[in-house]
């Protein structure tokens, strides 16, 4: 949730020049890839509790047990936050 509060005022920030041409194509792209990222979270967690059928912290015993679609969830949250916190190679 910090993270989704952050990028949202990091969109403010980004679009804040409304006279630039450079600052609303950059305060756009930023809010689609941040949509982007957004989503894939949002799918990486439907994945997991769709196989688990619990959100609690203690359920992570069985996500370690899980078959290729819960490989798929925990890649897609992997994915999104790496994205988020601009790691390399999701920098760009």
């Amino acid at each position: 949730m910090a993270i989704e509060l952050q990028t949202l005022s990091l969109f403010v920030l980004t679009a804040l020049k409304r006279d630039s041409a450079y600052g609303a194509e950059a305060g756009l792209k930023y809010f689609v890839l941040g949509a982007l990222s957004s989503g894939l979270f949002l799918f990486g967690c439907a994945l997991l509790y769709g196989l688990t059928g619990e959100t609690s912290v203690h359920a992570g015993g069985q996500i370690c047990a899980l078959t290729s679609n819960g490989e798929v969830g925990k890649i897609l949250i992997t994915i999104s936050l790496l994205f988020k916190l601009s790691a390399a190679p999701f920098h760009m």
